[in-house]
């Protein structure tokens, strides 16, 4: 066994030494147009076009929002017409059970108004998930429904 080793050894460094390698060159990164249904989670939804599939809008005037992009399977929060001190997340949850026992991924992507009337949390995969956009405007605590 061990003569039969050494000679694929052997064999396989004889059949390397013709061989010559080269390192790849550094490519420019070239901004293209994302695969249907590749969303990354914590990406960020700037250039993403989306849809608002939940909406709820607060005492305050506030309004959230869930964007979901059918492309990317994208889904990420949006405060508009919002104040400072407004704070958003995402929830994720696996399946609709999941979303009726408490089971899910809580605060993803949380981020608040710093200044301005608008923010939006990063963008998180959503194919065949349960999503929902959630926050705290002057005191008051509340979610979209899940989509």
């Amino acid at each position: 066994m061990r003569r039969f080793k050494t000679k694929v050894l052997v064999a396989l460094t004889a059949s390397l030494a013709g061989l010559t390698f080269s390192m790849p060159q550094a490519a420019q990164a070239q901004p293209q147009a994302q695969p249907l249904g590749t969303c990354v989670d914590g990406q960020s939804p700037a250039g993403l076009s989306g849809t608002t599939v939940r909406e709820l809008r607060f005492p305050s005037g506030s309004v959230y929002q869930l964007r979901y992009n059918a492309g990317t399977t994208c889904a990420w929060g949006r405060i508009v017409m919002g104040r400072v001190g407004d704070t958003l997340w995402v929830d994720r949850a696996w399946t609709w059970a999941d979303t009726q026992n408490g089971n899910w991924q809580p605060w993803l992507g949380y981020t608040s108004i710093r200044s301005g009337g608008s923010v939006y949390t990063t963008a998180w995969d959503d194919d065949r998930h349960y999503m929902r956009a959630c926050g705290e405007s002057q005191g008051h605590l509340a979610c979209t429904g899940w989509y």
